[in-house]
Formats: structure tokens, C-alpha cells, sequence
């Protein structure tokens, strides 16, 4: 399950917005709302490009895309 809360700061920090991200990943705002917010899942493409696009360390990266307990909005 995706961390949400930890993927938007993140995402914050990298001042990629979410409207460009979702248009890099080809997918709609939509669908990266859902995927955040683990509504769906992440695909590993998408998971790869975000961990080179947000500049993820190894450990932020588990932490966001394997964490045992999340909260959905």
C-alpha cells in the first residue's frame, strides 16, 4: 500500500506539480489521485519513475510504496 501522506511531501518537495506528474506518467490527474490515495495501485514503471523523478532514497521508496499501515483519504 502506498504511504500517501509521505508521497505528497514528496512530491512537494521535488516542485513537480501534480498535473505535470500525472501528464509525465500518462495517466490522468484522476488515476494519480487514485493511486496516491490507494484507490489503485501503482503500476512498477510508475513506481521506477517516480522513485528517479521525486529523487527517492532506497528508504523513502520502501517507505511510500511498501508500507504496512497507511491512511486513505
Amino acid at each position: 500500500m502506498t504511504n500517501a501522506d509521505l508521497l505528497e511531501q514528496m512530491i512537494e518537495q521535488s516542485g513537480i506539480k501534480k498535473n505535470a506528474l500525472a501528464k509525465m506518467l500518462n495517466i490522468t490527474p484522476q488515476s494519480l489521485y487514485n493511486k496516491i490515495h490507494n484507490l489503485t495501485k501503482f503500476n512498477q514503471q510508475e513506481m521506477g519513475l517516480l522513485k528517479r523523478w521525486l529523487k527517492l532514497s532506497p528508504e523513502d521508496f520502501d517507505a511510500i510504496f511498501f508500507a504496512s499501515e497507511v491512511n486513505s483519504k
